[in-house]
């Protein structure tokens, strides 16, 4: 049985992830949000705020390309890790973000990042978003999840 050790590092987190085919088990040492609050430029937008949360969500996906390019885990534990540390760490917060188009082009990039590595599909391979969404079984995009908390 093969094994998988990644450990991520963040400013906020240290997390091992042992892998194997049949398991997964998180480590977390210690990890918490910090909801970084930057007061709204003159116009009511959050940008720095949205900046810094993809950022950190980045910082996150891509110490695990190994995770997502593995053959040997299964795409629902893709799915469950993806969740649990890409999508949390993304849209903490987001209840009071006021959204506007670049902002939600920049969040749904963040995502399609994770999910097209999830599903092993390279940028080259030039496949619709739908597509990987499709692949990976995925309905909701994170931005649904954004706007549910929100209660739009």
């Amino acid at each position: 049985m093969s094994e998988i050790t990644v450990t991520v590092y963040t400013s906020a987190a240290r997390i091992n992830l042992c892998l194997s085919v049949k398991i997964v088990r998180v480590k977390v040492m210690y990890f918490f949000l910090i909801n970084v609050s930057f007061a709204q430029t003159k116009n009511g937008r959050d940008t720095k705020n949205i900046c810094h949360r993809v950022t950190q969500a980045r910082k996150i996906i891509g110490p695990l390309n190994g995770v997502w390019w593995s053959k040997n885990i299964t795409r629902n534990r893709k799915k469950m890790i993806h969740n649990s540390m890409v999508k949390s760490v993304l849209i903490y917060g987001a209840e009071t973000w006021s959204l506007y188009e670049d902002d939600r082009r920049r969040i749904n990039v963040t995502e399609m990042d994770a999910l097209r590595r999830s599903a092993r599909i390279s940028k080259l391979d030039r496949k619709t978003n739908e597509y990987i969404r499709g692949k990976m079984d995925v309905q909701d995009m994170i931005l649904d999840d954004i706007t549910r908390k929100q209660l739009i």
